[in-house]
């Protein structure tokens, strides 16, 4: 499921075209998953904890300076639709 929301967000397509033979599961499940875990904080804190352990580079040199979930909101926030 973490592979079918990073694909969504990463690709930009559209939750219900989320491709269930590359073994993502349901589309609606990723989707709820993304809003529950951004919701909770989680994209927030594995953020944290990456740049801790260094393993996020300073936006600085070109790494990726904001929260996942930060990102995602408008993706989140609207209602998913079939």
């Amino acid at each position: 499921m973490p592979c079918g929301i990073l694909f969504a967000l990463c690709t930009g397509i559209q939750w219900e075209w989320l491709p269930q033979e590359l073994g993502f599961g349901s589309s609606m499940t990723c989707w709820r998953r993304l809003r529950d875990w951004n919701n909770a904080g989680v994209w927030q804190r594995l953020h944290e904890i990456l740049r801790a352990a260094g393993s996020l580079a300073p936006a600085a040199a070109g790494g990726f300076p904001a929260p996942i979930g930060s990102a995602t909101k408008h993706w989140v926030t609207h209602e998913h639709r079939t």
